[in-house]
């Protein structure tokens, strides 16, 4: 598709391989607009039965940079990276190992990153990723920078995802902040921990001298989604309230174990300063989550660069009053979720067509191939996206989705 302010979205599958049945496998869109490219990778192992985790990750992150190098880009323009595992303690271990082992990149690579335990859908796999890499377009004035807590990402010498990471673009005025990895003080329970969590963020961002007021999304991991949720709504309001944030940023809060053992929360997310519209989205078959004491909106619109980019949040089979609906229904639930995205797409001018990346929560990954089936009756396949095994915030939600789109800005039409 390409619109009439320059704004291109191809959404190639890229089998990074000698041969289209074996390798590391890339789900690649790319979006071309007048500022930058910019590309959505979902990224699996080279299948394989029995393969070792270090193997998988080793595979996973040769078709990474493999991808990098096919696409024309560096390691540096990778912003945000998200890694699933089905071990999170294994899953770490593993990437110190990696990390030291030299064998890629690592110093010119740091993203904001951030590790959690959500097991990918497909058996035997057992670690996934996905990346945003924001490639400035020839000519413009672009500066990356990281910035964090020490430890963060970890390098070659230092563990990964022990403190927060950050990653920021500046780009024609405006400046773009990616955290990855956000942690409170486990001491003192959950609500503390959970307030500290946005404290985190809210210190590493004043570091640039970024408001929590400029932040549009958040994702949002607890170890125990269901004993928890509601301390971290209090916890969420109460730090609002205390920052003054009005616009409530998109947001998506699931269940998965964070990184570190004694933690039961951790937190990425993305802020925007400059000239740029935020907006948040709305539609007619949801009402909005603050309603019921969720202090997030159902979605963000971010005008700029030429493009608008929508940020979907969590989403399940909620109605227009916030009930759940369709209890003990999978396949019914799976089209509520879809109907209320399609809705969110359809009021801010976009369709699935639109989509660049996506990632479903299944409370039960034999609900998978269900799931994909009602995706291919809609025919709505077509773009990087991720099903791993989470706990959705209420115990009778089977599914959740979120997803980014992109399309041409409101000006460019």
């Amino acid at each position: 598709m390409t619109g009439s302010d320059g704004l291109d979205l191809r959404r190639p599958m890229k089998k990074l391989a000698r041969a289209v049945s074996v390798g590391p496998q890339v789900h690649i869109a790319r979006v071309t607009s007048p500022d930058s490219i910019q590309l959505f990778l979902a990224c699996r192992p080279e299948p394989g039965p029995g393969r070792s985790l270090s193997a998988q990750l080793r595979s996973l992150y040769r078709g990474i940079f493999g991808c990098l190098k096919a696409e024309g880009a560096r390691p540096v323009e990778v912003v945000a990276e998200k890694l699933f595992f089905r071990d999170i303690a294994e899953g770490r271990d593993a990437m110190a190992s990696l990390r030291t082992s030299g064998e890629f990149p690592w110093g010119e690579y740091g993203p904001a990153s951030i590790a959690i335990e959500e097991p990918p859908s497909i058996d035997g796999e057992n670690c996934w990723a996905q990346l945003h890499v924001f490639i400035p377009a020839a000519g413009r004035d672009a500066r990356w920078w990281s910035f964090g807590s020490e430890g963060g990402a970890g390098n070659g010498h230092q563990p990964p995802f022990e403190k927060a990471t950050g990653k920021a673009l500046s780009i024609d005025g405006k400046a773009h902040y990616w955290i990855g990895n956000l942690l409170g003080r486990p001491e003192g329970g959950f609500y503390s921990e959970a307030l500290g969590m946005f404290e985190a963020g809210a210190a590493l961002l004043a570091t640039q001298g970024v408001k929590f007021g400029s932040v549009a999304r958040t994702w949002i991991y607890l170890r125990e989604m269901e004993r928890d949720y509601g301390e971290l709504n209090r916890a969420r309001r109460a730090f609002f309230e205390r920052q003054g944030v009005g616009r409530r940023p998109a947001s998506t809060g699931i269940g998965g174990a964070p990184v570190l053992p004694a933690n039961q929360t951790s937190m990425s997310l993305y802020a925007i300063v400059g000239p740029a519209d935020l907006a948040t989205m709305h539609t007619p078959t949801l009402n909005e989550a603050h309603e019921y004491g969720s202090d997030f909106s159902r979605g963000m619109s971010v005008e700029e660069g030429g493009r608008r980019t929508l940020y979907i949040s969590g989403t399940a089979s909620v109605d227009e009053e916030g009930r759940t609906v369709h209890l003990d229904d999978f396949d019914a639930q799976v089209e509520r979720m879809l109907l209320n995205i399609e809705m969110l797409l359809e009021n801010d001018r976009a369709t699935f067509r639109d989509m660049v990346s996506a990632i479903t929560y299944l409370k039960d990954l034999r609900d998978a191939p269900k799931f994909l089936a009602a995706l291919e009756r809609r025919g709505i396949t077509d773009f990087p996206h991720s099903i791993v095994k989470a706990e959705v915030c209420r115990p009778e939600l089977l599914c959740e989705m979120e997803g980014i789109a992109v399309v041409p800005a409101r000006n460019g039409d």
